[in-house]
């Protein structure tokens, strides 16, 4: 399948997911499971299960390559962003969240409008309902991440004291240019404290659910 960036309306969260770079280390949350994908290689190598479904040591390897020139990122920090992503979309969908057709569709003419030769060539390929299932889990993912921290609210919370106190201990102690560095200060402790509320969902999600990585 042609790699194919997963952006949405207004680049929709994406550009490595942007309203959610938070929820994993780097940030690649890709969906790249071919769970009984027919059109898929019976010979491609699984790099794990998880629930039942896979996740392929070629779909690692295609955003490896995307990703080729930064060191930071490896085959075993793409793989693991893979497995907590699945982990993501497959508790969504239990619970009940869903895509709609309109939700879907609007991802898609965003896609169109933006990457025109990037979807013609996935018109092209045949791979147009595939990248569709894509965005669908993708747009899962997100609800289902915006779900999980609605529940959270008391914990993602953060007052003028703890920037205040952020503030004095990272930049200055002197107060004169709090009032301006306030709102950049609340909204990174509460990414953090975001971060460390999905951190910790995916890790009942692994002790409860079925992951084998090979």
């Amino acid at each position: 399948m042609t790699n194919i960036p997963l952006y949405g309306v207004n680049g929709m969260k994406r550009i490595f997911f942007v309203f959610l770079v938070f929820v994993l280390a780097i940030g690649i949350i890709v969906v790249v499971y071919n769970s009984n994908d027919d059109k898929f290689d019976s010979h491609d190598e699984i790099a794990a299960i998880i629930n039942g479904e896979h996740i392929y040591v070629s779909d690692i390897n295609r955003i490896l390559e995307e990703y080729k020139d930064n060191e930071n990122i490896s085959f075993e920090s793409i793989l693991n962003n893979s497995i907590d992503e699945l982990l993501i979309v497959q508790y969504g969908k239990r619970i009940g969240i869903e895509a709609s057709v309109n939700e879907i569709d609007e991802r898609l003419s965003y896609f169109k409008n933006s990457f025109h030769d990037k979807y013609i060539e996935l018109l092209e390929s045949g791979n147009l309902d595939k990248y569709r299932d894509n965005l669908e889990n993708l747009i899962v993912y997100d609800k289902t991440i915006e779900n999980v921290l609605s529940q959270c609210d008391d914990r993602i919370t953060v007052d003028e004291n703890e920037a205040l106190s952020w503030y004095k201990e990272n930049i200055d102690t002197d107060l004169t240019n709090f009032s301006k560095h306030k709102d950049m200060i609340v909204e990174k402790l509460q990414d953090e404290k975001k971060r460390q509320v999905i951190e910790e969902f995916v890790i009942k999600l692994k002790e409860v659910g079925e992951v084998k990585i090979y």
